[in-house]
């Protein structure tokens, strides 16, 4: 994947990505009731993210949105955001590095 969607499906669901700046310092957010996820392309400052932190943003709001749709509300990382954080970026990991 060259850069974010702008949207995809999951469990045969459209989702939208929106891109914005929060001014708090997150980098993303997602709410998977409402099939939306944002993710920052700033920090607070206006300092641009990198690719890889967009990317990083992305599989982790991926992850919470993916827990949501397999109705898995009750699994530790549905809101856990250590065990999303550790297991999106190993995801990151294998998509970034993988050979074709």
């Amino acid at each position: 994947m060259k850069e974010i969607p702008k949207g995809f499906r999951l469990n045969n669901k459209d989702y939208v990505v929106w891109h914005k700046n929060f001014g708090s310092g997150m980098k993303g957010y997602s709410q998977p009731a409402t099939k939306e996820m944002w993710v920052a392309d700033t920090d607070r400052q206006g300092n641009k993210y990198s690719k890889d932190e967009r990317f990083q943003t992305f599989w982790h709001e991926l992850t919470h949105c993916t827990i949501y749709e397999m109705n898995r509300k009750t699994l530790t990382g549905w809101r856990d955001e250590v065990w999303v954080a550790e297991f999106s970026e190993l995801l990151n990991e294998a998509i970034t590095t993988a050979r074709f």
